[in-house]
């Protein structure tokens, strides 16, 4: 089984399978907190994974392996995932 992330500032992709396919994903601002992991293993390498704590019944964490083994990924989607929910406290207010 083959998996590719699809990050974007407002929404979080995975499709799995290689014969059949699907696709799955979160809206950004549902993800409550972003922890970055990089063992010894991932840093021989060159790779790291995310573990996004989200707000959803179903899957409340979900994990993006196979990640460059860099911090800007993470950055990027704290920071998207914060905007939009300040976003989203402004529209229900």
């Amino acid at each position: 089984t083959s998996t590719r992330y699809r990050l974007t500032t407002k929404r979080i992709e995975w499709e799995t399978g290689m014969v059949s396919r699907k696709i799955d994903g979160i809206d950004v601002w549902r993800v409550r907190h972003v922890e970055y992991f990089q063992t010894f293993a991932d840093r021989l390498a060159g790779v790291s994974r995310l573990h996004l704590y989200v707000q959803d019944g179903a899957e409340p964490e979900v994990v993006i392996r196979g990640l460059p083994a860099s911090r800007e990924i993470y950055d990027r989607v704290a920071a998207a995932a914060q905007v939009a929910r300040q976003g989203t406290i402004g529209l229900v207010q």
